[in-house]
């Protein structure tokens, strides 16, 4: 095995993660939420993956039902200019064992009512929720701007909004990847201009990659080939080491 391609596995050993770019790895679509049907929790069946189990979508601290079809929406939010940490929207995602996970981006729409939130963040499990990740608009939206990490949205709706307004872009970092135990995400909404206002998600997609978790004879490997490359490198640097390495004593033994 050449040099580079000694640096490529350990690189790949180490990090844990797919040579493949991140995919969508499920969506939840919110499809069987029935308007005013009673639950908090989403009743279509979680994106299918033998790898990673989804767990449903559930919305913590407020109404007691969904208020429209086909999309998670809820009122009792609050309409402090600060987010309250007990309410919120929230899935869990475990990996299944012997698999690990890059995740690599969360994306989704939004709507609200016209008293509804005028800002959301997301954040996670690794942290124990105490930081917003990461926050961005792709494509560009013009309902939507950010600042400090917290989505906001631009206009004052004096009515529900017809259509998701999408673009809502969070990206995970290298802390998220690879992971082998659950990781759970939750969408706070907060600055509600009436507590009967309502804030929805839709079409909530999560990328990233999915790999095995190495054997011990792998990082054993990975090791063996650390070092052989640490060798390689300090000859590099030093050549007179590589000239004494392959002088051979002469054998004056013969006659």
């Amino acid at each position: 095995m050449c040099i580079s391609q000694q640096l490529l596995l350990i690189s790949t050993l180490a990090t844990g993660s797919s040579l493949s770019q991140a995919d969508v790895l499920g969506t939840f679509t919110f499809d069987q939420v029935t308007a005013n049907a009673g639950g908090t929790t989403d009743p279509t069946p979680p994106p299918p993956l033998p790898q990673l189990t989804f767990g449903s979508f559930m919305a913590n601290g407020l109404g007691a039902n969904p208020r429209a079809s086909s999309l998670f929406t809820f009122s009792g939010w609050t309409t402090a200019a600060e987010l309250d940490a007990g309410k919120y929207f929230e899935t869990t995602l475990t990996p299944a064992l012997g698999s690990q996970v890059s995740f690599d981006t969360i994306t989704f729409g939004v709507r609200r009512s016209g008293t509804g939130p005028r800002d959301y963040v997301v954040r996670s499990s690794l942290d124990n929720f105490a930081a917003n990740l990461p926050a961005g608009i792709s494509p560009d939206n013009v309902e939507l701007q950010v600042s400090g990490n917290a989505f906001h949205f631009v206009n004052d709706n004096s009515t529900t909004q017809p259509a998701n307004v999408n673009g809502s872009t969070v990206s995970l970092g290298t802390d998220f990847g690879p992971v082998a135990d659950p990781v759970t995400f939750r969408i706070y909404a907060y600055g509600a201009e009436q507590s009967g206002g309502t804030f929805g998600v839709d079409d909530v997609s999560i990328s990233g990659a999915i790999s095995p978790v190495p054997e011990p004879e792998e990082y054993a490997a990975m090791f063996a080939g650390s070092l052989g490359v640490f060798a390689w490198l300090r000859r590099r640097k030093n050549p007179s080491l590589a000239v004494a390495s392959a002088t051979v004593a002469p054998d004056h033994s013969a006659t």
